[in-house]
């Protein structure tokens, strides 16, 4: 079960860096990466 949670909490963290790098490259709506990263914390 602590493998499977790792596993998820590993893929919400690159999906949110992924999504910060997309939304900077656009321009647009800027989310703050502390921000997410606190989220996901």
């Amino acid at each position: 079960m602590n493998l499977v949670y790792w596993i998820l909490v590993a893929v919400l963290v690159a999906g949110a860096g992924a999504y910060g790098v997309v939304r900077d490259g656009q321009g647009t709506c800027q989310v703050p990466r502390s921000t997410t990263y606190n989220v996901f914390r």
